[in-house]
């Protein structure tokens, strides 16, 4: 049935992300479930390292993604911005992010071990590239926006409670835009 569907995206004149990425997620999940039930003891203790080498960002940046989602969900003209999240969700409040960190935890562990799997695929794709005298370039985002904002506001120039902007970058304001 998967493969009758990945068939059919491959033979489709544009990509279809949305369908491309469900299908991919659906097969993704498969092979976790699979990696839950039957992985072996090395795989699962590599896994184990990853989480425990990653601890100071990695649940909270996922827990972001996803509750990210179900605001957006909920409200999808301010949803993806944390500051309109619950007081307690968006002050980070440990004891609901870890009511939270229970709810997601199925979830969570799906999206680790997504990183996990990227993060391996990544450092083998470094070794070869290194090997072969290629130069891997990164990229630096010109605005910054997401989790590394809600886990640490400060840094930022936000402060609580409401967690406004006191500097922006961008154009200045104009005839269309009094804000820029």
């Amino acid at each position: 049935q998967n493969k009758g569907k990945i068939n059919e995206l491959r033979d489709q004149m544009k990509v279809q992300y949305a369908q491309v990425r469900e299908t991919k997620t659906i097969l993704l999940r498969m092979i976790f479930n699979e990696f839950e039930k039957n992985t072996c003891k090395a795989l699962k203790a590599s896994l184990s390292d990853f989480k425990n080498e990653q601890k100071e960002w990695l649940e909270d940046h996922l827990l972001y993604i996803l509750l990210r989602e179900k605001m957006m969900k909920d409200n999808p003209a301010t949803g993806w911005d944390f500051r309109t999240w619950p007081d307690k969700i968006r002050s980070r409040d440990p004891k609901t992010l870890e009511e939270l960190k229970k709810d997601f935890r199925k979830e969570l562990d799906f999206q680790i071990f997504l990183q996990w799997s990227f993060w391996e695929q990544w450092h083998e794709l470094q070794a070869f590239a290194e090997e072969k005298k290629v130069a891997l370039m990164g990229d630096i985002p010109y605005a910054v926006d997401g989790a590394d904002i809600w886990m640490e506001p400060e840094i930022f120039g936000l402060k609580g409670p409401d967690y406004k902007r006191t500097f922006t970058q961008g154009v200045p304001p104009d005839f269309f835009s009094e804000f820029g």
